[in-house]
């Protein structure tokens, strides 16, 4: 992402719940009005949601993911997505003779995914 450290910190305290109302007023307004700004707080929700994942978020982060954050039942379907995805990449590395892409394609087949 290109966008100032400042402003994804500013995104990332707003999805954790840790900004004054004014501001998270202000954000809203902006994100309903600005499609730019609107993908960014996207990709910056996609981050926070992989960053929590991977156990990269600091323990108060980490407990304002699970009070605040994960209110959503999507975006609670979202981290277990990328842990599922995380999973299998690990069994991927531990099958010899099984690549990535072969697991991943099983995976999704077995979802019901075709191209």
């Amino acid at each position: 992402m290109k966008e100032e450290p400042a402003e994804f910190d500013l995104l990332k305290h707003y999805l954790l719940g840790q900004l004054a109302e004014t501001q998270m007023c202000e954000i809203e307004r902006r994100y309903l009005t600005d499609e730019v700004f609107f993908q960014t707080l996207l990709q910056v929700e996609s981050m926070l949601i992989n960053q929590y994942a991977r156990g990269q978020l600091s323990p108060e982060e980490c407990e304002r993911v699970e009070t605040h954050f994960l209110h959503s039942a999507e975006r609670c379907s979202r981290v277990k997505f990328v842990k599922l995805r995380m999973k299998l990449a690990d069994m991927a590395d531990a099958r010899q003779g099984l690549t990535r892409a072969k697991c991943w394609r099983r995976w999704m087949a077995w979802l019901g995914y075709r191209r």
